[in-house]
């Protein structure tokens, strides 16, 4: 589990006074903590609170001076959840106040986003801040404090990990999912996984060394050195992550905003038009439907394949049924269109002895 140094977060404030030395006692496995979601984690961060109280004082900003960061890698506040926070602070007040960052007139958030948009929820003018000073690479260090947060959702971890890439090594976003997945690849051919495996928690300068010795093209070297950087596995990442972003644009909205599993929009992208044999648009409403059901009956995942595969069979099966009827329809509207009267005397026996042979059959099946 990687460690989150928010000492080094703060790094600049360290040099400024006493007090801000303080800060540099803060090196707790974050990660671990906000995983296991330990209380401990909540007594660490209102520790830095404290000492940054303590330094720049506690102040009311008004929310209109806020602005969200961007880069923060958890994009995801479910409405429930807000509305649930908004009526705890309606209810006692807001006890710990956000962190943010002053940025000329105005103030960048670093922690507490679902206060502020709770706050935003209730009309409130103004809200309770402590301000820090801005950090280098913030991207990097909003990123390791969330990234196994278990309330970071896999397509917010993706499309953080996507933002680190192209802040760091300056690649195309639309080339890096085939770049890592070509990475992976070229690693694997060359029997070299294990080795980006053991250094995954190592320092920087081991994990360069490594990389290095690596037979890796100059692209490749860069994606490597950001995920290494992260603690992250490459191989994992291609595996999983990567499959969020290709997500219909309707399950990803639904991971966002009404708190469907990464693992369930996964199994929902089956739903496709292809599959159903449907227009997109109805494809897409399928889907709706089904999110609204595992949603509110709490389907596992088992049962979320088992609802996705019926759904696929029964459009396909309505769809070869119309096409039985329709083909049905042709056939009675054909038979009626026949003059009998055209027919001779051994045409006539041998179309009764016919349809007496369909009959028959009909007769087996209705039983």
């Amino acid at each position: 589990m990687p460690k989150v140094d928010i000492a080094k977060t703060f790094s600049k404030a360290i040099s400024v006074s006493k007090q801000e030395v303080k800060i540099a006692e803060f090196q707790k496995e974050i990660e671990e903590l906000r995983k296991k979601q330990s209380p401990e984690l909540e007594r660490e961060l209102d520790n830095l609170r404290k000492a940054l109280q303590e330094q720049s004082g506690e102040k009311w900003i008004c929310l209109s001076q806020i602005r969200t960061n961007d880069n923060q890698p958890r994009q995801s506040f479910t409405e429930e959840s807000i509305v649930s926070l908004a009526s705890s602070l309606e209810k006692d007040g807001q006890i710990s106040p956000i962190i943010v960052i002053p940025e000329g007139d105005f103030y960048l958030l670093w922690d507490g986003e679902r206060r502020y948009k709770s706050a935003l929820y209730l009309e409130w003018d103004k809200i309770k801040a402590v301000t820090a000073p801005m950090p280098a690479d913030l991207h990097r260090k909003a990123l390791l404090t969330f990234i196994h947060h278990e309330e970071l959702n896999a397509l917010d971890k993706a499309e953080a990990i996507v933002q680190e890439i192209i802040t760091v090594a300056d690649i195309s976003p639309d080339t890096i999912p085939s770049g890592i997945r070509a990475l992976v690849r070229r690693l694997e051919r060359n029997g070299e996984i294990q080795k980006v495996r053991e250094v995954l928690n190592q320092s920087r300068e081991i994990q360069q060394t490594t990389i290095s010795d690596l037979d890796l093209s100059e692209e490749q070297r860069e994606i490597l050195s950001v995920v290494l950087d992260l603690q992250l596995n490459p191989a994992s990442i291609a595996a999983n992550d990567l499959q969020m972003l290709g997500l219909f644009e309707d399950l990803k909205y639904s991971i966002r905003n009404k708190g469907l599993k990464g693992t369930h929009a996964l199994v929902l992208q089956k739903l496709s038009s292809e599959n159903l044999k449907v227009t997109p648009t109805k494809a897409k409403n399928i889907r709706t439907r089904a999110v609204g059901k595992i949603l509110k009956n709490n389907l596992n995942v088992p049962k979320t394949k088992l609802l996705v595969q019926s759904l696929i069979d029964k459009s396909v099966g309505t769809i070869r049924d119309d096409k039985l009827t329709k083909d049905f329809k042709r056939l009675v509207e054909r038979i009626n269109k026949v003059d009998l009267s055209e027919f001779n005397d051994d045409q006539l026996r041998e179309l009764r002895d016919f349809f007496q042979i369909k009959l028959n059959d009909l007769e087996l099946l209705m039983k």
